[in-house]
């Protein structure tokens, strides 16, 4: 399996995979690319994303990354035109709002990419290790 992270809009300063979980999927046997500086705002440099076993895939890489992975893991949704670059049955993941993003459900639904939307999430005990509502309501204060 192969994923990418790509960088965040400008505004966003959360990023979807910190070093140490890209310790863990590499654990797993799993392959990671991060887009240069995408942690930056969060001030995880692209070393520490290396010394964690990631590899950093430069912006003129990107729309190749983007084919090639398996699963794209951000806190936004991609821009339609990314979305668009996809290879079919891949698998997005992102806070996800269908009614806030319209352009980007058309883009997955023509591109056949598959969608998990984190806010989503049911916000039981069963699925609580996924819960992302409550990990952001808890660092928003």
């Amino acid at each position: 399996m192969q994923i990418f992270v790509p960088r965040e809009c400008e505004n966003e300063t959360r990023v979807a995979v910190t070093p140490d979980t890209v310790k863990k999927f590499i654990q797993l046997g799993i392959t990671i690319q991060v887009e240069s500086g995408c942690g930056l705002k969060s001030l995880h440099t692209d070393e520490d994303y290396v010394k964690a076993g990631a590899q950093i895939i430069s912006t003129s890489e990107k729309k190749e990354a983007l084919q090639a992975a398996d699963l794209v893991l951000h806190v936004l949704p991609l821009e339609a035109s990314d979305i668009a670059l996809m290879k079919p049955k891949a698998w997005h993941v992102s806070f996800f709002d269908t009614f806030r993003f319209p352009e980007q459900l058309e883009a997955f639904k023509q591109n056949q990419t598959n969608v998990i939307s984190l806010e989503r999430i049911p916000r039981t005990s069963f699925a609580q290790k996924m819960d992302a509502l409550s990990s952001q309501s808890s660092l928003a204060g």
